[in-house]
């Protein structure tokens, strides 16, 4: 199981790599590192929200949800292998945006500790609405903007609170949900269609 949903894993996000990878070349061969830099952040946090999204996609578009979870593994087992699977790539991408941060700090838009919390909110928020919400631009975009949004709100109820201590609440703030989450899914349960289809 380990194995299969690490080869979905890298499959699913060859091509956010591979353009992520093409912004780093770009970064160190080019002097447009003006450019290049806020590009970086955002296809981190497009890739991180992607990842945490498509935790059970794969499983939804072939129909296979009802197998899944009728396999002999716990529920929180269940959840956590993946999780933990898809912790791996997006840690390997933030080692790899840190190093580069090093390098080119003047041009980002975030220091590393702001973008780390977005970074990982964006992908524990993406992972608990990746059963409930479809479309991945939709799940990125309400992500998003509750993150920003708390954010901001957390600044206005405490405007001498700096930006990193809000950061860490706003992203301390949304473990709870994921925490509701692993919690919902632990009863989750998917009704074979035959079950609708009594006779009354």
């Amino acid at each position: 199981m380990v194995l299969i949903e690490l080869k979905k894993v890298m499959k699913d996000g060859i091509i956010i790599v591979f353009i992520l990878m093409l912004i780093i070349l770009a970064l160190l061969l080019t002097d447009k590192d003006v450019y290049l830099a806020p590009a970086l952040e955002i296809f981190l946090v497009l890739y991180a929200s992607f990842t945490g999204w498509s935790m059970f996609e794969r499983e939804r578009q072939e129909g296979a949800m009802e197998y899944l979870l009728s396999l002999p593994v716990s529920r929180i087992k269940l959840f956590l292998t993946k999780l933990i699977i898809r912790s791996l790539p997006v840690a390997v991408m933030l080692i790899v945006y840190h190093l580069v941060h090093q390098q080119f700090s003047i041009h980002f838009l975030f220091s590393t500790q702001r973008f780390i919390l977005i970074y990982i909110t964006v992908f524990l928020l993406s992972a608990s609405f990746s059963l409930s919400i479809k479309s991945f631009l939709s799940t990125f975009f309400i992500t998003l903007f509750l993150s920003l949004g708390l954010f901001h709100f957390i600044k206005l109820l405490d405007v001498s609170k700096n930006d990193l201590n809000a950061s860490l609440q706003t992203g301390f703030s949304y473990l709870a949900v994921l925490l509701l989450f692993t919690l919902m899914f632990n009863k989750y349960d998917i009704k074979p269609i035959s079950y609708f289809n009594k006779k009354f």
